[in-house]
């Protein structure tokens, strides 16, 4: 039985978000400020990628050339860490680093390792492009913005979890 119905195939395969969101990116008092404007059903989708954008440009910026390529290999050795006490245990995990990511090029590789080494216990990520590029499945969790989108729609904020709950029963 497919996961989504086929309007909402439909919908993906007729998203335009060029054409139905507009950025505006400034910088104020010294702060970063980006705005996404456009209907949410379309804006939501720039959320996880800009953030990961952020992230990426922040510790680029941030490190000195010294301390960023220290951070990398840091990274590794860390990685490395992990995956020993994960051998030791019993846990599966995904990955979801996407969003506070330090560099893409360092969640590839923390992704290839997991599926390499520590494929017993890896679930998947829920990285898309890199699910591809690896062979898994993508795993997810229920984005906290479905939640706050129903303090909205719903009939009342007490009844807005139970509701939106009940329309995603309903849905899948």
């Amino acid at each position: 039985t497919p996961v989504f119905k086929p309007d909402f195939i439909q919908f993906l395969r007729e998203l335009d978000l060029k054409n139905n969101i507009s950025y505006q990116i400034l910088i104020e008092n010294g702060q970063l400020n980006i705005r996404v404007q456009g209907d949410w059903k379309y804006s939501i989708f720039a959320e996880v990628p800009m953030l990961a954008i952020v992230q990426e440009l922040y510790w680029l910026h941030k490190l000195e050339p010294q301390e960023y390529y220290l951070a990398e290999s840091n990274f590794e050795q860390n990685l490395d860490e992990k995956i020993k006490y994960l051998k030791t245990t019993n846990i599966r995990f995904a990955e979801f680093g996407t969003s506070r990511r330090f560099s893409l090029d360092l969640q590839r590789i923390a992704v290839k390792r997991f599926k390499e080494v520590a494929s017993e216990r890896f679930i998947s990520t829920s990285n898309v492009l890199l699910a591809k590029e690896f062979g898994l499945t993508p795993s997810g969790t229920m984005a906290h913005e479905y939640f706050q989108t129903w303090q909205v729609l719903a009939s009342s904020f007490e009844t807005s979890q139970k509701e939106a709950l009940e329309a995603w029963v309903n849905e899948y």
